[in-house]
């Protein structure tokens, strides 16, 4: 038997992905739509070539028809552990990405964090929070994706 929460980041993240798509109304998930999908919001030019241009690098973005934006949801999930120390409060994210919500922030984008915290009985929590720099340590890796090969291979 395997526990969910001892595997790879990756997959957490991709469980998120789908847990986040699922309290965000009307959104797209990225990872399932081709970037054509695009077409049919009234947003400038720029930022869909924007969207065109990074769209295998987003998670969810969404038209807010209430403000007429378009809002970009960065979704990164998590196991809870009560004792974490509070440098590792914060969410891994490459020179790269960052760039990339940076550009979107300056091109009039709402860009948003959904944080979903998992616990050890698969209950989670979850909070929206506008995008913010100082919430994400610079890493010039991935994260952690290649736990769940020594969790397999460590396993008899």
């Amino acid at each position: 038997m395997f526990n969910v929460m001892d595997l790879d980041n990756n997959v957490k993240g991709y469980i998120g992905e789908e847990i986040a798509s699922h309290f965000i109304n009307k959104r797209i998930r990225c990872k399932r739509f081709q970037p054509d999908i695009i077409n049919d919001y009234s947003i400038s030019d720029t930022q869909k070539e924007f969207l065109r241009k990074n769209w295998k690098y987003l998670d969810i973005i969404r038209f807010n028809d209430n403000i007429q934006k378009m809002e970009i949801y960065e979704v990164k999930s998590r196991k809870y552990v009560p004792s974490r120390k509070p440098i590792w409060n914060k969410h891994a994210i490459s020179p790269f990405v960052l760039n990339i919500y940076e550009l979107a922030i300056k091109l009039n984008m709402d860009v948003k964090i959904f944080e979903i915290l998992f616990y050890k009985d698969w209950n989670f929590s979850y909070i929206i929070k506008q995008f913010d720099k100082k919430h994400f340590s610079i890493s010039k890796t991935r994260g952690q994706g290649s736990n769940y090969k020594n969790y397999f291979l460590n396993k008899k």
